[in-house]
């Protein structure tokens, strides 16, 4: 049997190596090229709130008169790409203490023992499980929101607009407060406080 001349062998060698270096390199490529457009797309679908351009209200109702109030802190994870439901989710951590009415006596009883109990339970939550989307940027949104570590499932539509420079998001959902266990002793005769509060939020986030 014949043997190749040691050169050839060698050169052989040199060129397989040479081929195997160019093959690695552009895998490599190729997973970084993957990897910066999965970082790109995460990017464009995770927003940060915009406290002073956002809101969160509700309406409730004390002797036979309506009361409006609103909660001065909250924060937000928003994840959304309209392309992307299934991957995306809103989470909304509400301050409870900051509750108020505008006025000073009724908001001392609104972080009560018998209404919000700030005391025990400082903080309210909105957790979003679905979207599904109808017409004209308008969502069907299904929610855990747990109020006095009360968690109940909720069913709202919201309105989302995206853009370049961020989105936003409103809506309306009415709960029964006694669901939550809001309304102890007093407050928990619906003659004094109607059982149905209406609550509203219009959202602002930018990228």
């Amino acid at each position: 049997m014949m043997r190749r001349p040691a050169s050839r062998a060698r050169a052989q060698a040199r060129s397989g190596t040479a081929h195997g270096a160019v093959r690695a390199w552009l895998a490599a490529g190729a997973l970084t090229a993957l990897a910066l457009a999965w970082a790109t797309q995460a990017r464009a679908a995770d927003y940060t709130l915009d406290p002073a351009a956002s809101s969160l209200s509700f309406t409730a109702t004390a002797g036979g008169a309506p009361v409006e109030g609103q909660f001065k802190t909250f924060s937000a994870t928003i994840r959304f790409d309209a392309a992307d439901l299934p991957g995306s989710k809103v989470e909304v951590v509400i301050d409870t203490p900051s509750a108020t009415t505008g006025d000073a006596q009724r908001d001392g009883m609104l972080v009560g023992g018998d209404l919000f109990d700030v005391a025990n339970f400082p903080q309210a939550r909105f957790a979003t499980k679905s979207f599904t989307a109808g017409d004209g940027g308008q969502y069907q949104v299904v929610a855990d929101l747990t109020i006095r570590d009360v968690t109940r499932e909720v069913t709202l539509p919201v309105t989302i607009g995206t853009s370049d420079s961020g989105a936003s998001a409103s809506g309306e959902l009415v709960i029964d407060r006694l669901d939550y266990g809001v309304g102890k002793g007093l407050f928990g005769d619906e003659s004094t406080v109607a059982k149905p509060v209406t609550i509203r939020f219009s959202i602002k986030a930018g990228n």
